[in-house]
C-alpha cells in the first residue's frame, strides 16, 4: 500500500516515503535542491501500541518538519551579520549555541501562544457563556466551536500574507503530487496538475478532528472550574493526538460514505490551506516524492522536463538531447530507442541543472565545456570565443597553402594571433605535423585553455604560449611563414544587437572591434609586415560584410594580392594576402 506524508516548507515540499524523508526546495536561483534523511524505524513495543504510538508518530512528525523547515530557510537567509549585545552575551554563557537557545525559546513561545489562543481562550468563552448549572457536553460543544471559529478566522488572516500563500500553494502541490501516485497515474506535470490538492490524511484535516475528538475525550473532564479544565486539557492532549491518529490511520485506509463524510470537514477546511500550485511547484513535489519512494526518473520523463523548459529557444530539441547526452553518456540514437531507460539521481540533479542554464541562454558549448572543431574535440569556456563552423573555412584555406609551400625539410613556422582556445592554430598545427606553433592571446585565462587543448591534442611539445597584446609578447627577430588571426570584429555599436548567447556570455574583448570593426585588421597588417617571411601568407577570418574594406586595408600597407574568400552561403568570411618585400 502506497503511504506517502508531507508537508509544504517555504519553497518547497517535504515528503515521508517508504524510501527516506526527502525535502526539495527551489532556491533563489531557480535550482531545486534536495536533502535526504534515511527513517528512523524503533520497533519499541510502545511505538507498536495503538493510541501511544499516535503520540510518538506526531512528536517525531513535529521534530522532522521543524528540521526540515530550518533547512529551507537557509536558502533564503540574508547573509549574517556579527551577533551583538544581548545575542553576543547568550552565546558566550551557552557555549556558542546561542542561536539554538533562540530558536527553542521561540518554539516555546509559538506553543504557549497557540495554547493560550486554542484551549485557554476557548475555555474561559465558552465558561462565560454556559452557567455552572450548564451540561459538561452543551459546554464541549461551545468550546469546540469556538477553537474552530478562532482556527478558520486565524487560517483566513494568515492566507493573505503572500509568503504563507505561497506555501499554502506548495501544500496543494504536496496533496497533488500524493493523489496522482496513490492513484497510479504516471507523475508528469501534466498528470499532476489535473488531481485533487485535498486528502484524507492532511493536517488541516487532523486539526479538524483533534476538534471533534477533543469533544469526546474532554467530555470526561468532571468539573467546570476554568483552570482544572485548561490543565486537564494540556494533560488529556497526547490522548486527543493518539486517537485521533487511529482516526486518520482509518480513514486513509477506507473510502466509505461514512468515512467520505467524517472527512468532509476537514476537505472543506483544505480550501483555505491548499491553493493551485503552479508547475513550478509541482516540479519541486514530484521531485520530493520521488527521492523519498526511490522512484527512478527515466529518460522519457527527462526530455519532457527540457521540452517544457525550453518552450521558444531556437533548435530547444537538439539543445536538450546533446545536454542528456552529456549527462547521461548516452548518444543520442541511444536516448532515442530507450525512452524508458532510467537515469541516476545525480544525473537527473545534473540534468536539472544544466537545463536551468541553458534556459538563460548559456551557449551549449559552455555548458558542456567542449566543442568540435575541424573534427577535433576543444575545450572551451567564457573566457575563449566559441569555434564557429564557418571558421574551419580559415583552417581549410591556410592547410591549402602550407601545402604548396616549398619543402626546404625545416618546419613551418605559424603565428596564431587572438588565439582564444587555439582552435585555427592548434588545428593546423595537429594537420600539419611539420610545423611549429606561436599562440598569442591577451587573456591569460584564454591561454590556459589553449595550453589543455594543445595537450589534448599532443601537440603541445611544437606550440609556445605567449600572453600579449598582439605582437607584444613576440621576440622582435622572429619570423612566420603563415599568420592567421580571428581578430574581434563586431562593431561596437552593434555588440548589444548580437543574440543573447553571444553578447551575455562570450567575451567582449574578444568581439568589440572598435567603432569601425577594423581596429585590429589595421593594427595586425601594420605590425605583421615585421613578423612574416617573405612571400608568407596572412589569413583573416571577417564579418559577411568586410571583405572589401579588409583588402583596401591591405594593399594600403603594401600586402600583396589580397583575395576575399566566401563561406558555403556566398558570404564573405576570410581574406588571404601574401607578403613580397621590395615591389
Amino acid at each position: 500500500m502506497k503511504n506517502v506524508g508531507g508537508q509544504a516548507v517555504l519553497e518547497g515540499v517535504m515528503m515521508r516515503g517508504s524510501h527516506c524523508v526527502a525535502t526539495s526546495v527551489r532556491t533563489p536561483d531557480g535550482v531545486i535542491e534536495t536533502l535526504t534523511e534515511p527513517i528512523q524505524y524503533n520497533s519499541s513495543a510502545w511505538r507498536k501500541t495503538p493510541v501511544l504510538r499516535g503520540v510518538f508518530s506526531l512528536v517525531d512528525s513535529l521534530a522532522t518538519g521543524l528540521r526540515m523547515m530550518n533547512y529551507a530557510a537557509r536558502f533564503y537567509e540574508e547573509p549574517s551579520t556579527p551577533r551583538t549585545g544581548f545575542a553576543a552575551f547568550v552565546d558566550r554563557i551557552s557555549g556558542g549555541r546561542g542561536e539554538q537557545i533562540e530558536n527553542a525559546l521561540t518554539i516555546g513561545l509559538s506553543l504557549g501562544l497557540a495554547l493560550i489562543f486554542f484551549t485557554v481562550l476557548p475555555t474561559l468563552l465558552a465558561r462565560f457563556l454556559i452557567r455552572p448549572e450548564g451540561n459538561r457536553l452543551a459546554l464541549n460543544l461551545l468550546e469546540a466551536v469556538i477553537k474552530l471559529v478562532l482556527f478558520i478566522l486565524y487560517l483566513l488572516a494568515i492566507s493573505r500574507i503572500p509568503d504563507i500563500r505561497r506555501v499554502f500553494k506548495y501544500h496543494g502541490a504536496e496533496h497533488k503530487v500524493i493523489d496522482a501516485y496513490e492513484n497510479d497515474r504516471e507523475l508528469t506535470v501534466a498528470n499532476v496538475r489535473q488531481s485533487s490538492r485535498y486528502h484524507a490524511r492532511c493536517g488541516t484535516n487532523f486539526m479538524f478532528l483533534v476538534l471533534i475528538m477533543s469533544i469526546v475525550v474532554y467530555s470526561f473532564v468532571p468539573s467546570f472550574d476554568p483552570f482544572i479544565r485548561v490543565v486537564s486539557k494540556v494533560l488529556l492532549i497526547p490522548v486527543v493526538a493518539g486517537l485521533t491518529f487511529e482516526l486518520i490511520l482509518w480513514l486513509g485506509a477506507n473510502d466509505t460514505p461514512l468515512s467520505r463524510a467524517i472527512s468532509l470537514p476537514g476537505r472543506l477546511m483544505q480550501r483555505i490551506t491548499t491553493a493551485e500550485p503552479d508547475d513550478a511547484m509541482i516540479e519541486v513535489a514530484i521531485t520530493a516524492l520521488k527521492r523519498s519512494e526511490n522512484l527512478p526518473f527515466t529518460i522519457k520523463e527527462l526530455k519532457a522536463y527540457a521540452d517544457e523548459r525550453l518552450k521558444g529557444l531556437e533548435g530547444a530539441a537538439l539543445d536538450r538531447d546533446v545536454l542528456l547526452s552529456f549527462v547521461t553518456g548516452h548518444d543520442r540514437s541511444y536516448l532515442l530507442a530507450h525512452p524508458e531507460a532510467t537515469v541516476t539521481f545525480s544525473e537527473y540533479d545534473r540534468f536539472r541543472d544544466v537545463i536551468s542554464k541553458r534556459r538563460s541562454h548559456m551557449p551549449i558549448s559552455y555548458i558542456t565545456g567542449h566543442k568540435e572543431f575541424m573534427g577535433m574535440d576543444f575545450i572551451v569556456n567564457e573566457s575563449t570565443l566559441i569555434p564557429r563552423p564557418d571558421t574551419e573555412i580559415l583552417v581549410e584555406e591556410a592547410l591549402l597553402t602550407l601545402k604548396l609551400l616549398p619543402q626546404t625539410g625545416e618546419p613551418v613556422r605559424i603565428l596564431d594571433l587572438c588565439s582564444g582556445s587555439g582552435a585555427i592554430g592548434l588545428s593546423l598545427a595537429a594537420l600539419y605535423p611539420n610545423s611549429r606553433l606561436v599562440l598569442a592571446d591577451i587573456s591569460p585565462r584564454a591561454m590556459a585553455v589553449a595550453r589543455m587543448n594543445a595537450q589534448n591534442l599532443k601537440v603541445e611539445d611544437r606550440t609556445r604560449f605567449l600572453v600579449g597584446d598582439l605582437f607584444d609578447a613576440i621576440d622582435g627577430s622572429e619570423e612566420f611563414h603563415l599568420i592567421v588571426s580571428n581578430p574581434p570584429y563586431i562593431r561596437s555599436r552593434e555588440i548589444r544587437t548580437l543574440p543573447r548567447d553571444v553578447r551575455e556570455f562570450e567575451p567582449k574583448q574578444a568581439l568589440d572591434g572598435g567603432e569601425s570593426g577594423l581596429q585590429f585588421y589595421e593594427r595586425i597588417s601594420d605590425k605583421a609586415r615585421q613578423y612574416i617571411t617573405q612571400g608568407g601568407v596572412l589569413f583573416f577570418e571577417i564579418g559577411a560584410d568586410q571583405g572589401t574594406a579588409v583588402a583596401d586595408l591591405l594593399r594600403r600597407f603594401n600586402w600583396q594580392d589580397p583575395q576575399v574568400i566566401g563561406d558555403l552561403a556566398g558570404q564573405d568570411r576570410v581574406v588571404r594576402a601574401t607578403w613580397i618585400r621590395d615591389l
